[in-house]
């Protein structure tokens, strides 16, 4: 991810790698409602900064790069000869 991203957008971009829907990641990643899971994402509630927890930015990584890394071995495998 680039380094000017704030937590935020790192957060969406990083779902967005992920093709994983924003309750699913509330749910299975962050342990928490959609709700908040969407504050994380917007960076605030009601006009009030909201913090991305740090270790829910590690595990998107992580599940990001794990899928990239999936797929790419994916689209490898489809160019072998069989």
């Amino acid at each position: 991810m680039k380094a000017d991203l704030t937590p935020s957008e790192e957060l969406r971009a990083l779902r967005a790698a992920s093709g994983h829907s924003s309750p699913w990641c509330a749910r299975h990643i962050g342990h928490v409602t959609a709700r908040s899971w969407q504050y994380w994402e917007s960076g605030g509630k009601n006009g009030r900064p909201c913090r991305v927890p740090d270790d829910v930015l590690c595990a998107m990584r992580r599940l990001a790069t794990a899928v990239q890394q999936a797929l790419k071995d994916i689209n490898t495998d489809r160019q072998l000869p069989h």
